[in-house]
C-alpha cells in the first residue's frame, strides 16, 4: 500500500506543528500550547492565572477580598468531524484557586451575625478573616469547543472557544473566623471568645453562607475565548 497523501487527516505527523495561545475565562487569563498527535487528535497543556482585590459589604461587615487563581491542566482534543467542533477530555493538575479576605467592623457600627444583631466596640472592633476553598487540587475535567489551535487546512489563526466543567469533589466551602469585641446594649460588651452566643452566631452565620452555595458547583465550570497562531509549515498539517 502507498502511502496517505499529504493532504490527509492520516498524513498528520505526530508533534510536527506547535501552537500558542491565549485564553480569557472563568479560570482566569491562560497560556497554552497544543500540537497535532494524529488527523483528529491534539495534545494540548495549559495555565491559568488571574488576581483580584474585591472590596463589599455583607450585612454591615467589610470584606477586604484576596482573590488568587492559578491552575494547569493538560487535554485530548479529538475532533471527531472535518470542522473545529471537538470533545477534550482532560486533567486538572493542579487546582490553586482561592479566596482570602479579611473581615472588618468598624468600632460604633451596627452589623448582623448569625441570628443575632451586635455592635463593635469602639476599642475593640470586631475583627477576622473569610476563607474560601475550592476543594480538590487536581481533578478530571471535560470540555466541548470550536476552533482547532492547529489548523488542518494551512492556515496559522484561530480562535477557540470552549465549555464544560471540572469535578471538585465537593462545593466551595468558607471559613469564617471573627475576633473583638461585641456590644449588645450600653455596658453589655464582651470578647466574641467570651461570649457562648456571639461564637455561636459566628458558626451559625458560616452555615448560612455555605448553605447559599449550590451543591452543583461540585463541578466547576469552565468557559473561556482566546487566539491561537501556529507555527510551521502549513503543509506538514494540512488536510
Amino acid at each position: 500500500m502507498g502511502k496517505a497523501p499529504q493532504n490527509s487527516p492520516a498524513g498528520v505527523r505526530p508533534f510536527s506543528a506547535l501552537a500558542v495561545g491565549v485564553r480569557v475565562g472563568v479560570s482566569g487569563v491562560g497560556l497554552e500550547l497544543a500540537t497535532p498527535l494524529a488527523g483528529r487528535l491534539n495534545l494540548r497543556a495549559g495555565g491559568n492565572f488571574l488576581s483580584i482585590d474585591p472590596h463589599f459589604v455583607a450585612d454591615g461587615i467589610q470584606v477586604i477580598g484576596d482573590i488568587q487563581l492559578r491552575s494547569g491542566f493538560v487535554a485530548m482534543d479529538v475532533f471527531p468531524f472535518h470542522g473545529g467542533f471537538h470533545i477534550s477530555p482532560g486533567y486538572t493538575l493542579y487546582n490553586g484557586d482561592r479566596l482570602s479576605a479579611k473581615a472588618m467592623v468598624p468600632g460604633g457600627q451596627e452589623f448582623d451575625l448569625g441570628d443575632g444583631t451586635y455592635t463593635s466596640d469602639t476599642t475593640d472592633p470586631v475583627h477576622g478573616t473569610f476563607n474560601l476553598n475550592f476543594g480538590r487540587k487536581s481533578a478530571p475535567r471535560l470540555t466541548l469547543g470550536w476552533g482547532n489551535m492547529v489548523p488542518r487546512r494551512g492556515g496559522h489563526w484561530s480562535f477557540p472557544f470552549e465549555i464544560g466543567a471540572e469535578y471538585i469533589g465537593k462545593p466551595p466551602q468558607v471559613a469564617l473566623r471573627l475576633a473583638g469585641t461585641v456590644c449588645q446594649g450600653p455596658g453589655f460588651c464582651q470578647p466574641i471568645s467570651q461570649n457562648p452566643t456571639a461564637a455561636q452566631n459566628v458558626t451559625i452565620e458560616q452555615n448560612q453562607i455555605n448553605g447559599d452555595i449550590p451543591s452543583w458547583l461540585r463541578f466547576f465550570p469552565l468557559v473561556s475565548t482566546g487566539v491561537s497562531y501556529r507555527f510551521g509549515h502549513g503543509s506538514a498539517v494540512a488536510r
